[in-house]
């Protein structure tokens, strides 16, 4: 049985999913197994691109909905299947720096009270150039006070316990939206949780994908619905309330992109 597994759901043509696997075979901890889940519809060269790379190593299964199940039922395939006693998540998009799974197993492996470990992430362009660096709080402590406002963790950046995830029910497939937001919080519910300070994983600048205010809206919606359910397992409620009914506003004020860009930066940055 492997130690980790790592889950990568994935559709279409991602054009980056290569440097995606690469990353993860070229991990220096190797006692892992990499479920890719292709979800319809699935092009041909993605199918034979990826069975290629699993007759160069073995420790990656390939599994193809035989319908369209979306990414969320793709993740608790994922979480079901997966073998070991630890999962982390990579985007097709995104990459891992080498000592990533080690640092994060080294971690969950001598505190046992921990359920949950991210790390602090590089934004990069689609050419690997880095962007800029952001840290989201370390502490469990720190992270309590601040995750009704905001996600604590990026999500190809996190590690957790399988048994824990799995007790809880996995990922909450009903939602079109924050998905992980919600595991982190009743995960939280079950443990600690932390964010190594290591900069392990590069995150593909989300203004490669279209952002529209409209998504950004009912993103926002959803994750008010969220924290409502939660607001008694973690401080700040009211100030996380707020804070998220004034971004639910500011989708409705049109900005150049250059502006947006430069503001989710600085609410990164700012841990805002």
């Amino acid at each position: 049985m492997p130690k980790v597994s790592i889950i990568l759901p994935s559709i279409g043509q991602p054009p980056f999913i290569n440097a995606a696997i690469n990353s993860v075979i070229n991990q220096t901890f190797t006692d892992w197994e990499l479920v890719v889940i292709i979800d319809e519809p699935f092009s041909i060269n993605l199918e034979k691109n990826l069975f290629t790379l699993t007759e160069k190593d073995r420790r990656i299964n390939i599994i193809k909905n035989n319908e369209k199940k979306g990414f969320r039922k793709s993740l608790n395939r994922g979480l079901s299947v997966a073998k070991g006693e630890y999962i982390a998540r990579i985007d097709d998009d995104d990459i891992w720096l080498p000592e990533k799974l080690e640092k994060q197993l080294n971690f969950l492996e001598t505190n046992s009270d921990y359920v949950l470990v991210g790390c602090a992430t590089i934004v990069v362009d689609e050419k690997e150039k880095e962007i800029y660096r952001f840290q989201l709080p370390i502490e469990d402590k720190d992270i309590r006070a601040i995750i009704l406002s905001r996600n604590p963790f990026v999500h190809s950046a996190v590690m957790f316990k399988r048994k824990t995830a799995l007790e809880i029910g996995g990922y909450n497939d009903q939602l079109e939206e924050n998905e992980d937001f919600d595991l982190w919080l009743r995960l939280g519910t079950k443990g600690k949780m932390h964010n190594l300070s290591e900069h392990l994983v590069k995150y593909r600048d989300p203004f490669l994908k279209p952002i529209i205010n409209k998504i950004q809206r009912n993103r926002t919606k959803l994750f008010i619905s969220i924290i409502k359910k939660y607001q008694h397992d973690y401080p700040g409620y009211y100030k996380a309330l707020f804070k998220s009914y004034l971004r639910f506003f500011y989708t409705y004020f049109p900005k150049p992109k250059r502006l947006e860009k430069f503001l989710y930066q600085k609410r990164q940055q700012a841990q805002w």
